[in-house]
């Protein structure tokens, strides 16, 4: 990872691609923001950064917005990402209904439309990629990036398969390799790329600034929809583990009588704390039976893992106001680790679900925002 401020010893050609891509995060980051401030970011010198700008001017990465404040002097030109240099769609599957999104490069949504979700995927996805093409088509798309498909389950380690979506009851599952035929079938011509939707929103968040205090190395982020599923952003780097399969904590055994889970275990965290047991203790008016069963797992997480910050997305942020000063309350009483009164825990300042659709929009940009000469992401 290329830090703020730090210096790394490379050859002429590549130190050139890592500060291009460096200003290119921080440009997604802050945008809109000033040379000088790219700058100050970096640790780029000023007459490097206006000369790595005007060749990303050229090659249509950046365009200018406006101008900033200025109390004396010129006011400086402010940059942003140029929305459209290209498009991702971007996919997020859930149990019952799917998201898609139309994203441009400003990591901006253009677009959302919805499909129903069913357990036959072979169905699935040809309506899936027939809403894909009547997107392209409507909105006269002709240079889709790439497609990218959040799953709630585990994905293999090469992005492309399916290995275990419990709720839908998928296995091993080549997801991309369908879709990419089923695209070409009508025309298109694209890469497509799976991701755990929990991975994705983790790295929407990190990336677009939305978490406070960035300076914190560790970040577990949490989303709560029909399954939880939990992202980690460790020693500043995402974390998927030895085999792609870290975060899987909505399978941690929570009672071990309880209901039999999707996946064939009993008394999983999902079963316990998903967004439709959130709606049921809502409408008896038992939002503590929730926190209480929701609250159980963060603290075995935070007991676990330590972390500087736990950021809430999902369902459960809408009765956020209700559910923090509880779940504060008792991961306060509860948890272990020293000095719990600094850990943050803070509730995603995206919309229900729009996050694993940004961060599937970064990950499918990831070329261009690495400047092709990596396929990983790693956040300045």
């Amino acid at each position: 990872m290329v830090g703020e401020g730090k210096q790394i010893a490379a050859t002429p050609k590549i130190l050139k691609k890592i500060n291009l891509s460096t200003i290119v995060k921080v440009v997604m980051k802050w945008e809109p923001i000033s040379r000088t401030r790219i700058a100050e970011k970096t640790g780029i010198s000023k007459p490097t950064v206006t000369k790595l700008v005007r060749e990303l001017f050229t090659e249509g990465y950046l365009i200018q917005v406006g101008k900033g404040k200025s109390k004396v002097g010129k006011r400086q030109e402010l940059l942003a990402l140029n929305p459209k240099k290209g498009y991702v769609i971007s996919v997020d599957i859930g149990l019952r209904t799917s998201k898609i999104a139309l994203v441009g490069f400003a990591t901006s949504v253009a677009l959302v439309e919805a499909v129903e979700t069913i357990p036959d995927y072979s169905l699935f996805l040809e309506r899936l990629v027939g809403k894909i093409v009547d997107v392209v088509e409507e909105r006269r798309i002709d240079n889709i990036h790439a497609v990218v498909i959040s799953v709630p389950g585990v994905v293999h380690r090469n992005m492309r398969v399916a290995v275990n979506v419990p709720l839908l009851h998928w296995t091993n599952v080549p997801l991309a390799d369908l879709v990419e035929l089923l695209l070409l079938e009508h025309g298109i011509m694209t890469t497509v790329t799976l991701e755990n939707d929990a991975q994705l929103g983790v790295i929407a968040e990190v990336m677009l600034n939305q978490v406070p205090s960035l300076e914190k190395r560790d970040i577990v982020y949490v989303l709560v929809k029909e399954g939880i599923g939990v992202g980690m952003f460790l020693n500043r780097k995402l974390y998927s583990g030895r085999s792609h399969t870290a975060g899987e904590f909505g399978h941690m055994v929570i009672d071990i009588n309880g209901e039999e889970c999707s996946c064939g275990r009993r008394g999983c965290w999902i079963t316990l704390a998903g967004s439709e047991q959130l709606n049921e203790c809502a409408k008896r008016g038992d939002i503590k039976e929730y926190v209480r069963l929701f609250g159980t797992g963060l603290v075995n997480i935070i007991n676990g893992l330590d972390p500087d910050v736990i950021v809430i997305s999902g369902t459960i942020t809408e009765q956020w106001d209700n559910i923090f000063p509880l779940l504060k309350r008792m991961v306060m009483m509860e948890s272990f680790v020293q000095d719990i009164e600094t850990l943050q825990i803070v509730s995603s300042r995206f919309e229900n679900r729009i996050a694993p659709l940004v961060g599937g929009a970064i990950l499918g940009f990831r070329d261009y925002i690495e400047m092709r000469e990596t396929e990983s992401i790693v956040v300045v």
